[in-house]
Formats: C-alpha cells, sequence, structure tokens
C-alpha cells in the first residue's frame, strides 16, 4: 500500500512538472519571436492533429516583417528612427504634407507590422492628417524580438508620441490602435504619460487571462488550468504580474475623447471584454459595434461605418 502511495505522488509530480514546463515553453512561444521557420496556423485553422502538437509544442512566431511600403499604395513616405521606450528604438513611417499639422500615430496588433495599417493611413490621409505607422518592438524594423502583449509596448507608444510632439510639430496627434496596439495606446496614456486629443480603439481585450483562455476555448479545449498556468510563466519571464493586467483598470485613466470599435462575433476579445473597456474609459467617448464581424480589420469590413466614426472624433 506504502509502494502504491509513492508511485501514486511520484506520478502527480511527473505530470505537474510536465504540464508546468509545457505552459512554460508556451508562454516563452508566445511572447518570443524567432527569426525563421512557419509561422503556426490561427487555432480555427487547426486539424485535430495540429491542435494537439500545438497544445504540446507551443506556437511558432518568425519575427514580422512588412511585406510592402507605402509608396507601394501611391503614399510617399519618409523612414523615421524613434528611440523606444521599452526597446532601443522604433521604425516608423512618416506620410505627411505641409498642409496640415494634425497626425495620427497608428498601431498594429499582436504579431503584426505597420505595413498592415497601409489602409487606414491612406483613409486618414484623405482626411487630411499627416500619419506615422510605427513597428511597436520585436516586429517590422523595430529592435528586439520580444512582445508583451501590450503592457510594456505602452512605453513605445508614449515615446512614439513624444516624438511627434518634439519633431513633428503638431496642432493635434490621436493615437489608433489594434487589438494589442490598441492596448499599448491605452497603457501610453494611463500608464506613460502620452496625452493625445483622442484615441481610437479597435477589438481590445480586457484581462490577459481571459485573453488567453480565449484561445483555448477556440481550440475547443477547457481553459482552466493551462490557461493560468501559461500567465503564471509568462509573468515570471517577464518580471510582470500578468494577472493584475486589465485594460479596464487602465482605461478608467483615460480622459480625452474615444472611440471604441468592436466585433460582435469576435471570440478573442469578446464583446463583454470590450464593453467593460469602454465603459471605463472617462472622457467623451462612442462605442461602434460591427455585426457579423470578428477580430478584424473594421476599415474593410464597413467603410462607411468606420469613416464615419472616425470622421466624428477626429474632426470638429
Amino acid at each position: 500500500m506504502r509502494h502504491l502511495k509513492t508511485r501514486l505522488l511520484a506520478g502527480i509530480l511527473i505530470l505537474f512538472t510536465a504540464a508546468n514546463v509545457v505552459a512554460y515553453n508556451h508562454a516563452w512561444r508566445m511572447s518570443h519571436f524567432v527569426s525563421g521557420g512557419i509561422r503556426t496556423q490561427v487555432p480555427e485553422k487547426l486539424s485535430g492533429l495540429s491542435k494537439i502538437g500545438v497544445l504540446v509544442m507551443g506556437v511558432t512566431i518568425p519575427k514580422p516583417v512588412n511585406l510592402r511600403k507605402p509608396s507601394d499604395v501611391g503614399l510617399p513616405y519618409r523612414t523615421l528612427i524613434i528611440p523606444g521606450g521599452s526597446t532601443e528604438q522604433l521604425e516608423a513611417w512618416a506620410i505627411e504634407s505641409a498642409a496640415t499639422r494634425n497626425w495620427v500615430l497608428l498601431f498594429a496588433g499582436y504579431a503584426g507590422v505597420k505595413s498592415q495599417l497601409l489602409e487606414e493611413a491612406a483613409e486618414f490621409r484623405t482626411m487630411g492628417f499627416n500619419v506615422l505607422l510605427v513597428d511597436l518592438p520585436g516586429s517590422g524594423g523595430s529592435s528586439g524580438s520580444t512582445t508583451s502583449i501590450g503592457y510594456h509596448e505602452g512605453a513605445d507608444v508614449a515615446a512614439s508620441w513624444r516624438y511627434a510632439v518634439a519633431n513633428l510639430h503638431p496642432q493635434k496627434i490621436f493615437l489608433y490602435g489594434r487589438s494589442m496596439g490598441a492596448a499599448s495606446v491605452i497603457r501610453a496614456v494611463s500608464a506613460f504619460g502620452a496625452q493625445p486629443s483622442g484615441v481610437i480603439l479597435e477589438c481590445p481585450f480586457d484581462w490577459l487571462l481571459d485573453t488567453v483562455a480565449n484561445r483555448f476555448r477556440i481550440m475547443g479545449i477547457p481553459a482552466f488550468p493551462g490557461a493560468q498556468a501559461i500567465v503564471f510563466w509568462a509573468s515570471v519571464q517577464q518580471r510582470t504580474n500578468y494577472f493584475d493586467y486589465s485594460l479596464s483598470r487602465e482605461a478608467a485613466r483615460v480622459s480625452c475623447p474615444a472611440l471604441l470599435m468592436a466585433g460582435q462575433n469576435d471570440t478573442r476579445a469578446t464583446v463583454p471584454e470590450a464593453r467593460a473597456v469602454f465603459d471605463a474609459l472617462k472622457g467623451k467617448k462612442e462605442w461602434l459595434l460591427f455585426e457579423g464581424a470578428g477580430h478584424q480589420q473594421y476599415l474593410t469590413y464597413n467603410r462607411e461605418e468606420w469613416r464615419g466614426a472616425v470622421k466624428r472624433l477626429v474632426i470638429n
């Protein structure tokens, strides 16, 4: 009987250790981009066998690269190097005209790059704004190979804002962010002193734990205790308490005008999460829900709705 108990305890210890090794690896691979390889497909496109492989080995995310330039869509630009807030330097594209001193700074989502926002940049130029597209740390032309899912990137958005104030001589500056970019924008204002004329937020999550848990649910797998283990090890690796990382808490310190857009069928940053962030915002604000949309680019989903809401914020 004693030997049976010993073996049982040993088995439990082995399983516990193995589960934590897997969770540690997941946390590392989600936050560290690699120099090569093929990116793991989104959960919805994974086969059953592929899901098992991802659960055991974690995701593979090569460092994101810019596949297009503004000139590819007819936008003259210049490349700027900005001192980062959490990294050595940020690469940015300035698309500008002498006819205006109003600027919009754009930031992409998780594992995204500035070239993914060229359509939005073109829209803002049509509205009469200069545009600064910035690669967040680890992505595109910016230094580093890690991401903190918006937590430390808030310092980089704030650094970009300060650079624009000091060097671009703006009359107004708006900050635009999609998904993790939206999280970074909120953090820039709430924690790092950015004072924009307004913010445009697309599909932000609320609690980081919930957004990790959502990934499990998309794969049809119970989130507990895997999501908690990943967030724990991510906290250890980045020396940050990610269990306390909530954008609705951060939004409670944002009082500038804001537009928040969400997708009705978003399974990554759900409507209740986005609504919690919106409700916490303290200043003048507008909520826009895109019916039938998921976690995606809202400009191309419904151009007229997007354009109308953005104009109400930035043009007055």
